[in-house]
């Protein structure tokens, strides 16, 4: 995000540490899926968690961009940094979240 988090958390921006939340939250099931699965062994485990923890974040990352695109007529970072407009802090966290969960399951 072109803001910075902390500093909107520290003044008492809800629409911020939404749209936070869902990301952490998106994060968690990604890496909660990479982590999954059969143990082989050290090597194997570590590159698979590794290929998947990395692909699914850098998925998400795009995929965010092009959801804060479509899914508010206007720049929806401003929406959340400067008019602290907390339906579009859960716009973008229900977004992210369900993302994120499609990501996991994708992998």
């Amino acid at each position: 995000t072109p803001y910075a988090v902390e500093d909107e958390a520290v003044d008492g921006n809800v629409a911020a540490g939404l749209a936070f939340s869902g990301t952490l939250v998106a994060l968690g099931l990604i890496l909660m899926h990479a982590a999954a699965g059969d143990f082989t062994s050290w090597e194997d485990s570590i590159i698979v968690f590794l290929v998947d923890a990395v692909a699914g974040i850098i998925a998400l990352l795009f995929i965010r961009e092009a959801i804060s695109r479509l899914l508010v007529s206007g720049d929806l970072n401003k929406e959340i940094a400067l008019d602290r407009n907390i339906a579009a802090g859960f716009i973008e966290a229900a977004a992210i979240v369900a993302v994120g969960g499609a990501i996991a399951v994708a992998l």
